[in-house]
Order: structure tokens, then sequence, then C-alpha cells
């Protein structure tokens, strides 16, 4: 929601009235980040911080009181993000050097594919899709800078899709590649892990709304599973499975650029996404758009 602040510096009384009606000047600033007046006995600061087109705006006045202005000007200090207390850094002076936001909703749609396949592990991108969202993104936000840095929790699905000649199956509890039998109509094999993911992301400001974030990405890979689909002689066959023996700990590298809440992101996976003892050695790559980020 958009808001419209108005500062008035100060409010002069008695034989400053006249002064103060020619000097009074008003400042409209459309959804400001933060706002600071500071008052000592001779002047009064006033500090806004950033603006909803421009989040590295910064507004600096400071005005002279005299003695009769000074007793009658008010100190008000508003923040307009979401502060988590125990967390906030001050200088000597009081003033925060850095602040917290919590952000959640946000959404990831994109493709993946295995990239250092065995011969035969050949995934189809295009129907090979990768989900997730954002249960919470922490971000660590240091007043004037232009890099910040967050740290998040997600929820996240990778495919894996073949549909050419070979699928996916299970032989001894090893993940395998096989043949289809002869004249299957074939229609897909996938692979599939879930992932509780902890994005380790900076963050970097542009400018005119524009933002580029990379870093690692901790995956905890919690559930894996294999589904196979094809038809013979008119019967529809499906195999599955939910024991794949997926690498239970990998870590992705992550960049992002992104237009206001919306961007687009390439993950590399550098670790085998299964354990080698048991099924062919893959890493991934994925690419797709970040919504409500």
């Amino acid at each position: 929601m958009k808001k419209i602040l108005t500062v008035m510096a100060l409010l002069m009384m008695g034989s400053s009235a006249k002064t103060l009606a020619q000097d009074t000047e008003e400042v409209v600033i459309l959804n400001p980040k933060q706002v600071y007046i500071q008052k000592t006995d001779s002047s009064m600061t006033v500090e806004v911080q950033g603006k909803h087109d421009d989040p590295n705006y910064v507004y600096k006045k400071s005005m002279k009181l005299d003695k009769a202005a000074a007793e009658n000007a008010v100190d008000v200090t508003e923040e307009f993000n979401f502060h988590l207390p125990f967390t906030s850094s001050s200088n000597s002076s009081g003033k925060k050097e850095y602040s917290n936001e919590i952000h959640s909703a946000a959404f990831r749609v994109g493709f993946n594919s295995a990239i250092g396949a065995p011969q035969g592990l050949s995934t189809n991108m295009a129907n090979s899709w990768e989900i997730g969202f954002s249960a919470a993104d922490w971000f660590f936000l240091k007043k004037n800078r232009r890099v910040n840095f967050s740290v998040g929790l997600w929820f996240n699905w990778k495919n894996f899709r073949m549909t050419d000649d070979k699928r996916f199956v299970i032989d001894n509890s090893d993940v395998v590649l096989s043949d289809y039998p002869a004249g299957a109509d074939i229609q897909f094999s996938r692979l599939k892990i879930f992932s509780l993911s902890f994005p380790l992301q900076a963050h970097v400001n542009l400018s005119h709304g524009w933002h580029m974030g990379f870093g690692p990405i901790l995956n905890i890979n919690t559930h894996g599973s294999l589904k196979t689909r094809y038809k013979l002689d008119g019967e529809k066959y499906l195999d599955k499975t939910n024991r794949i023996h997926q690498q239970p700990f990998t870590v992705d590298l992550q960049a992002v650029l992104s237009y206001r809440h919306c961007g687009a992101y390439v993950k590399w996976s550098p670790c085998n996404q299964l354990r080698t003892t048991h099924g062919p050695k893959f890493q991934g790559i994925s690419t797709g758009l970040l919504l409500f980020y």
C-alpha cells in the first residue's frame, strides 16, 4: 500500500513566525522506507531513505532553531519495515545501522535438465519442471548500502523427465537405465526429488527498480521417487517407487536478475543428484521465473 508522508520540519512560534512563513518547506515522498528526525537544542535534521521507485533515494535536510522554536519542535522516528528488535543494530548516537525484513510467498517455476549424465539418460527440459515456494526469506538491510543479504527457507521439487527409449527402473535397490518392452508406446519416465532449501543470497540494488542476486542454496533432500508410464498391446502400465537413494545433502548455485518483484533465475546443481553407489552420476541445471520475489 502506498503511503504519502508529508514532513513539516519545523513549527516556530512568537517572534520567528514571520520567518517560518517565508522558509517552510513541504516535501512529499511516496512510500518512504525509513524516516529519521533528530533534534538538538540548536538544530533539527530530517532524513528520508528510499521511496517507491528508488530504494537508494536519500533526502536530508538540516535547519537551525532559535530557542523558542526548539522548545516547540517535535521529535518523531517512524519506520515502515517489519523489524526484529533483537537483531537491529545502533551506533553510539542511537541511530539504527541496519534493519530486517521477512518476506514470504515468493514462487519459482522453471525447467530442469540433467547434465554430466551417462549415455541414455537424456532428459527433456521442456517437460522437466522445477517448482518451489518460499516459507520465509529474512533480509538484512544495511543502511545506505547497495548490497544486502538474505537467508531463507524454501520448499522445492525437481523433475528429471525422459521421453526417449530409456526408462528409470529399480534393480536390487539401485536406480538403473533400462529399455522399454518391445513395441511399447512410450509416454515418460521421470525422477523427482523434494528438498528443503536454505538460500544464502547477496542482493545488489542496481537502478530504477532492478536488482541482481546470487549465492549458494543448501538443500536437504528428504524424498525422491520414480514414475514410468507406457502402453503395451493396448494396456496401460505404471511403474513407480519412492526409494531412489537421492543424495541427502546437496548445494546449488543461483543467479537472479529481477525487476521489482519479478525476475528470472539460473541455478546450477554441481552435486550428483543420486548416491553414486546406487544410481547413475548426473548433475542438474534449471532456469525459469521468480514471482513475488
